[in-house]
């Protein structure tokens, strides 16, 4: 029996230069397309932090071929297919899902939205109202108001200390040229990488995406200076001004980019030997415990990443009376379970074997490709050679990855004291 790697990819050009990720022997009848350009939120000049988000909305309100708003997403859908975006720090996403017989149709759509968006200060007034109110949601949310004050902190004084979203201040200032100027700069001049994924014939695919991509004139821009970060001594917070109605904290360090393989492995055993499922150690140690009652309502243990440096973070949802316990159990739970060379042992076999047991969509194979092409700077990883790279992780390798970056000094906190009990 034949197994279909669904993370295996080719890596081909357009006769511009431009990139082309190609994985299409995935057994499905439809297709995912994508254009990802090499900009994001760290392009945003200062004081219109937010500008790269606004500008990724606008193509879907009009474009040359499709002047009235949502037009391409209804055409798109009525050939049973799916229209969106995405922004990052350093990516810019369009993407498009559709039968595999309607590749034609998807193409289009991502030539239109990257080539033909019309930017009408109308649309742009209407959409600012739209942005602000997904802000002002945000900021009602005290994980996300913690989360993003301890992003500010740990990447302050650069390109990568703001989200995406922006905040109200810079949004409410912009104007509809500052976004066309975006516009024109890094999408419809911008270096681009495309993706294709699913079922279909790479030839034909590539031939169809030449025709219309291959022609496209691409301004040649400098690569993005190496970031110089501030040393980030650890700082515990008390974010009291903002009321809230719950309570919570979120712990964080700033750590290696992604592209630290071998780190990267390390520290996908560790979280999964800290945090993986009801039967984990952090979970039992703050929901179970074996006395008294449970610390906390959620809790979750993560990663994000850019190409200079990622955070890896703890965040809890709980009582604020608890929060001072949570933080130790946190701390106390982290040292003792990466010292346990049985939780290793037992943790990294049921990683093995659940290889095999990944039930990857179109959606969830794009993204793992393209964060390893623009945040790791690599082809995409192969399901093998992630599985080699758990392999050749050792129990020391987790035990010096805590010691060089996890250790309870290193840690800065944001505490959110919420007015429930």
């Amino acid at each position: 029996m034949h197994i279909i790697d669904p993370m295996k990819f080719e890596r081909v050009k357009l006769s511009n230069d431009a990139p082309v990720y190609m994985n299409l022997a995935i057994p499905v009848n439809h297709l995912l397309l994508a254009i990802v350009f090499h900009a994001g939120s760290r392009n945003d000049p200062k004081g219109q932090e937010g500008l790269a988000h606004f500008m990724e909305h606008m193509p879907f309100k009009g474009t040359a071929n499709f002047p009235e708003s949502k037009a391409l997403s209804a055409f798109i859908e009525s050939h049973g297919g799916k229209l969106g975006a995405y922004t990052g720090c350093e990516k810019i996403a369009f993407i498009v899902r559709v039968p595999r017989r309607f590749a034609d149709v998807g193409i289009h759509a991502l030539n239109e939205l990257t080539s033909n968006a019309l930017f009408r200060k109308k649309d742009f007034t209407k959409e600012r109202g739209v942005i602000i109110g997904e802000i002002v949601e945000e900021e009602a949310d005290a994980q996300y108001f913690a989360l993003e004050t301890l992003h500010r902190y740990l990447f302050r004084d650069t390109p990568f200390a703001h989200r995406p979203l922006g905040a109200r201040g810079t949004v409410s200032s912009m104007r509809a040229r500052d976004a066309t100027a975006f516009f024109e700069t890094h999408i419809r001049c911008g270096a681009f990488s495309l993706f294709a994924i699913g079922g279909g014939n790479d030839k034909r695919i590539l031939a169809k995406l030449d025709r219309v991509f291959g022609s496209r004139h691409i301004e040649k821009t400098p690569p993005a200076s190496p970031v110089l970060f501030s040393s980030a001594e650890p700082e515990h917070f008390l974010e009291s001004e903002q009321k809230f109605a719950t309570s919570c904290t979120c712990m964080g360090v700033r750590v290696f980019p992604p592209s630290d393989q071998k780190r990267m492995a390390a520290l996908n055993i560790l979280s999964d030997m800290l945090a993986r499922d009801l039967s984990s150690p952090l979970y039992l140690a703050l929901r179970e415990p074996k006395r008294g009652r449970g610390l906390l309502y959620e809790l979750e243990f993560s990663y994000v990443g850019n190409s200079q440096a990622g955070i890896v973070s703890f965040e809890a949802v709980a009582e604020k009376k608890n929060i001072p316990a949570v933080r130790n159990k946190f701390l106390e739970t982290l040292l003792f379970t990466a010292a346990d060379a049985d939780r290793f042992k037992v943790t990294k076999t049921a990683i093995v074997r659940g290889f095999d047991l990944a039930e990857l969509l179109l959606m969830d194979i794009f993204n793992h490709a393209n964060f390893d092409v623009f945040e790791g700077g690599i082809m995409p990883q192969t399901r093998r050679q992630d599985l080699q790279n758990i392999n050749a992780v050792t129990h020391e390798d987790v035990k010096d990855l805590v010691r060089t970056y996890l250790m309870p000094e290193h840690f800065s906190s944001v505490n959110i004291e919420g007015t429930a009990i």
